[in-house]
């Protein structure tokens, strides 16, 4: 991926696996790069400190942390298509989204009722009823955007 800023090109690759991350970047004005790992799942973290190491003027992605009853409403299972069931799980205060056949990935919450993953880039934007209750999801990936209704 290539971000630009007031400082020159920024070329970064972020991701995850295995309770592991990793970030690297290179600033091909200036000739300099950065390579980051962690042993946990930290990638929102490291791409926002190797972003900022490589420009002044990319700004830290924004992360918020949500009490654990917040986490709860999105809790449940979300039919994306026959057969393909996001089933969104909380382990204290981390939310893992899943899709039938994949592992469960943890989500970082980046607005209200919208989570980022750090391993794929994607991200779950949920949508509320009139009287406040989770009753879908939509993911946003490449390029698309798909709509998962909630299930009992």
């Amino acid at each position: 991926m290539t971000t630009r800023s007031a400082d020159g090109d920024v070329v970064w690759h972020n991701g995850a696996t295995g309770g592991y991350s990793s970030f690297i970047g290179f600033n091909a004005s200036h000739q300099y790069g950065v390579v980051l790992l962690a042993n946990g799942y930290a990638s929102n973290l490291l791409t926002g400190v190797g972003l900022a190491s490589l420009s002044s003027a990319l700004p830290m992605p924004p992360l918020q942390v949500l009490p654990e009853a917040t986490l709860e409403q999105y809790v449940g299972r979300y039919v994306l298509a026959p057969g393909m069931v996001f089933t969104v799980s909380r382990r204290g205060r981390q939310l893992y989204a899943q899709l039938t056949g994949q592992p469960a990935l943890p989500v970082f919450a980046s607005a209200s009722d919208r989570f980022s993953y750090t391993a794929v880039q994607a991200a779950l934007d949920f949508q509320r009823d009139a009287r406040g209750r989770v009753v879908a999801l939509v993911l946003h990936q490449n390029g698309q955007s798909r709509r998962a209704p909630r299930t009992p």
